[in-house]
């Protein structure tokens, strides 16, 4: 028996329906699985730029997604000061467990691509604000015989292997856009 005044709501709607991808995002991540560095960190800062505005918590994502973009366009002054702007948010936001696992990350990354200037940058950067990278939790690596896609369906990011953020044993998230990925 329904009771009188509270809307039926249908269960695949309970939640709220996913939030459409914004077409920018689309076209930053296009740009960037095609070479086109520059402008997919110009269009990375953008949305950045709005959700810093808008107080969104994720915006630190684009910033570090921009400053990947431009460290692979080979600006790496740049691609730094986009990288201490995105930890920034975190510092700002009070985040501390997020900035030491985050920042530990970025710096295996960069070390691993042989980026070891910018790597000594960073560790400087969150060393200045009292962030000890050491004490990050490891992330757990992607089990044998799992095949994890190598771009989001909904935006068309790369899906990369460090970082990945699992859901569960057989669910990932998009850190661009948050979607829900199911995986094999």
């Amino acid at each position: 028996m329904r009771r009188r005044g509270l809307p039926r709501t249908p269960p695949f709607r309970r939640f709220g329906p996913l939030r459409p991808i914004h077409p920018r995002l689309r076209l930053a991540n296009q740009l960037f699985n095609n070479g086109r560095y520059q402008e997919a960190s110009e269009n990375f800062e953008q949305i950045a730029s709005f959700m810093e505005a808008e107080h969104r918590p994720n915006a630190y994502h684009f910033y570090l997604f921009a400053a990947r973009a431009r460290s692979m366009a080979g600006d790496d002054d740049a691609s730094v000061a986009l990288m201490e702007k995105g930890l920034g948010l975190l510092i700002r936001d009070n985040r501390r467990s997020e900035l030491e696992r985050v920042g530990a990350r970025l710096i295996q990354e960069l070390i691993d691509r042989n980026r070891n200037a910018e790597a000594d940058k960073i560790k400087e950067f969150l060393a200045q604000n009292s962030i000890d990278i050491h004490s990050a939790n490891q992330e757990a690596p992607i089990p044998e015989g799992v095949n994890v896609p190598t771009h989001c369906p909904s935006c068309g990011a790369v899906i990369y292997g460090v970082g990945i953020e699992w859901l569960n044993k057989k669910t990932i998230m998009c850190s661009y856009c948050g979607t829900p990925i199911k995986i094999d």
